[in-house]
């Protein structure tokens, strides 16, 4: 008897690393475990405790008229406190939130799977939800900064969040990306595989973070092939886009920019500003776009053209080569 379950057991193990090993996701009662122990430790650490750690975290609320908000965090000082620890830190924060639909639940789950839910119920209720305790989805942005959002966000349908959309499109990953309900930004040093500070002068467009995030994913992408749902890194190299009184496009080496002016307009009535950073256009009737830019430009070799009741502006980059997500940084 003892042999047979030894061999069930390994048999079992097996299957599970076999799965694990073509990318299927496998949750263990010893996960759920170890998982359950590691939220309730992390919920129980408070700043200032000895042996701990603090790092700063930004909740993004899908409502946009709540303003981003900082938070504090607190980590073990040692081996357990290596790696990510905001998923079971922020767990609590998505354990309730909304119904489920069984429906969809059944969906996106593996038939043999969904056969055990029964028909009786046709939604779970944010309690039910709320007595799993949450569970937190990360999703890389960069090197070190992820965002994390409720794993079953979707299901519950939560609402759009437009400005998580919109970092991870600043991010190099188009604007494809769907995020549902609040999410939070956090940072994980790659040297020292810890938590660090993500605070809310991280989440201006122009933050460092985002320039090296653009790049880091366009390499990704090449070497990947693309990313499912998102852009490819071909259509990243020459993405464009409209805006608000303009559409743009860009190369290796410019951008362009082009703004629609009312018929009759002549070059004289029109003055164009070139600074590092921003680009504005004037045009005699009170017409003014001011562009805050993604990226730096060369003023030396910025340039503008009228034809056909049109404006293109023509904006060196100062880093040839360098792939723009977006035109703007807000």
């Amino acid at each position: 008897m003892a042999d047979n379950a030894e061999k069930k057991s390994e048999s079992s193990e097996d299957s599970i690393a076999y799965l694990r090993a073509h990318g299927v996701e496998v949750e263990t009662p010893e996960d759920r475990k170890n998982a359950a122990a590691k939220k309730a430790t992390a919920a129980s650490l408070r700043e200032g405790d000895a042996g701990t750690v603090s790092f700063k975290y930004v909740c993004v609320p899908a409502d946009e008229s709540k303003p981003l908000t900082e938070h504090t965090a607190t980590a073990h000082d040692g081996p357990r406190g290596l790696g990510d620890q905001l998923p079971p830190l922020l767990a609590s924060a998505f354990s309730g939130g909304g119904m489920v639909n069984m429906d969809a639940l059944r969906n996106a789950m593996p038939k043999a799977m969904a056969g055990g839910l029964g028909d009786k119920d046709t939604t779970l209720t944010p309690e039910a939800v709320a007595a799993q305790g949450g569970a937190t989805e990360s999703f890389r942005l960069s090197d070190e900064v992820f965002l994390y959002l409720d794993e079953v966000g979707s299901l519950k349908r939560l609402p759009i969040n437009k400005r998580a959309t919109r970092f991870a499109a600043l991010a190099g990953y188009g604007d494809g990306v769907m995020f549902c309900g609040d999410v939070y930004l956090g940072r994980v040093a790659a040297d020292t595989n810890r938590n660090a500070d993500f605070t809310l002068k991280d989440t201006d467009g122009s933050a460092e973070w985002i320039h090296a995030a653009a790049v880091q994913n366009l390499q990704r992408q090449k070497d990947q092939g693309g990313v499912p749902g998102g852009i490819s890194a071909e259509e990243l190299t020459t993405k464009g886009g409209d805006g608000d009184g303009y559409n743009w496009t860009q190369n290796v080496e410019d951008v362009e920019v082009n703004v629609p002016v009312p018929a009759g307009t002549r070059g004289k009535d029109i003055k164009v500003n070139y600074a590092t950073t921003k680009v504005t256009i004037d045009v005699k009737d009170g017409k003014s776009i001011p562009l805050a830019l993604f990226a730096k430009v060369a003023p030396d070799g910025c340039s503008w053209s009228l034809s056909d009741g049109v404006v293109t502006l023509t904006l060196e980059k100062m880093n040839e080569g360098e792939t723009w997500p977006v035109l703007t940084a807000s």
